[in-house]
């Protein structure tokens, strides 16, 4: 009821433009069925978009995971470590992260810097999404994600995203989880993802000193 109180509104202001500003006025009826249309549009809409959510809901759902884990360092999974962290001056972000292998040894390592993103929060799952993507590009398929930021961790497990300005990052992560054979996350103390925090920062200085030319005067 609301929604269609808001489209009604919503459709008068449009009527109001069209006739102050295109000397077009429209009639009650007009008025009224144009907003009994967008409200019917932004219903199927919305219809679409909770039946993607489900079908996404039901693919992560069929991704075998583990609420505890512990890496067997003779076998063949891969750990991947990340991290996030913002520079506010500049007004971005970097990711990084690092992969090992079953004995412990490092794979490879990646990192990427977002101009105008400097939400934490963000960073945070942007880091891990990146992560994803990473394995996914090196083909690996039994793989632990492990980061510091126990809402991301939290969020991926339970499938519901703790932060709504990062819903759709977690719709890419749930999505990419179909990739692996195995995959699971979990959240670690930061004292035990030092390697991770030390490639943001020079990720971070990095980044710095390619656009400090735009941000020196900010």
């Amino acid at each position: 009821m609301l929604v269609a109180f808001a489209f009604t509104l919503w459709s008068i202001w449009k009527a109001r433009n069209s006739k102050v500003f295109q000397a077009v006025p429209w009639s009650e009826e007009e008025t009224g069925l144009h907003a009994k249309q967008a409200h019917w549009e932004y219903e199927e809409a919305q219809r679409v978009l909770l039946q993607k959510v489900k079908q996404t809901e039901r693919k992560f759902a069929k991704v075998p995971r583990a609420s505890s884990f512990s890496i067997n360092r003779t076998g063949p999974g891969i750990t991947i470590s990340y991290d996030g962290g913002i520079n506010a001056r500049a007004k971005s972000g970097s990711v990084a992260g690092l992969a090992r292998n079953a004995q412990g040894e490092v794979l490879g390592t990646f990192a990427k810097s977002y101009r105008g993103i400097w939400d934490p929060g963000i960073l945070e799952f942007l880091a891990l999404r990146e992560a994803i993507f990473w394995a996914k590009n090196k083909g690996w398929r039994f793989v632990v994600f492990e980061g510091d930021a126990i809402q991301v961790s939290n969020s991926v497990n339970s499938g519901e995203c703790s932060l709504a300005s990062s819903w759709g990052i977690c719709q890419d992560i749930w999505l990419s989880t179909t990739s692996f054979d195995y995959c699971q996350f979990r959240w670690i103390k930061r004292q035990e993802n030092k390697e991770a925090h030390r490639l943001v920062q020079l990720e971070k200085a990095s980044f710095r000193r390619t656009t400090a030319p735009t941000i020196q005067n900010t």
